[in-house]
């Protein structure tokens, strides 16, 4: 799915975001009843997790609220809209593989997402943190290695994704 965005007189055009997901229809907002929340080149907070994070929810949540009380105090004339987040732990193909209740579809849950072209790099050495990937002889350690190697096996593979949070919403 390739994400439209243009801008007539009248409207914006592009996908509608529905439940926290991009639709693949593209269409006309008219500007008398939208407004874009953010815009190309303007401030936000790139959100990064850490390679042994466990992705707690609320942990994830109280950190969140802690990087905005922090910008607030000390770059208070520096006014963001939200956050955002570019990673292969947004490819909504995880939650598929490991349940709604797993860590990493609650983080998912959090970001309005949206898809990007990417490769499969990113995910291949967070998850299997050695390259080349040789996934045919490939013993998984954990549950998710396991799930990606079937994953692959299966001819399918993972991709980064981008998702925000308005700020406001934290």
């Amino acid at each position: 799915l390739r994400t439209t965005f243009r801008e007539t007189a009248d409207a914006y055009i592009g996908q509608e975001i529905l439940e926290g997901r991009i639709t693949g229809d593209v269409k006309p907002f008219p500007k008398s009843d939208w407004y874009p929340l953010i815009r190309k080149g303007e401030k936000c907070i790139n959100v990064h997790i850490p390679k042994d994070g466990r992705l707690e929810i609320p942990e994830v949540k109280s950190s969140f609220a802690e990087a905005a009380a922090f910008f607030k105090k000390y770059f208070p004339e520096w006014e963001f809209p939200v956050f955002q987040c570019h990673s292969w732990l947004l490819d909504d193909t995880l939650s598929g593989l490991l349940g709604d209740d797993s860590n990493i579809a609650q983080f998912q849950k959090l970001f309005c997402c949206f898809p990007e072209e990417s490769s499969d790099f990113g995910a291949m050495i967070n998850i299997f943190t050695e390259a080349p990937f040789d996934l045919v002889s490939w013993e998984p350690a954990t549950t998710l290695q396991r799930k990606v190697q079937e994953l692959y096996r299966a001819g399918r593979k993972l991709h980064s994704a981008g998702g925000f949070i308005l700020a406001d919403d934290v």
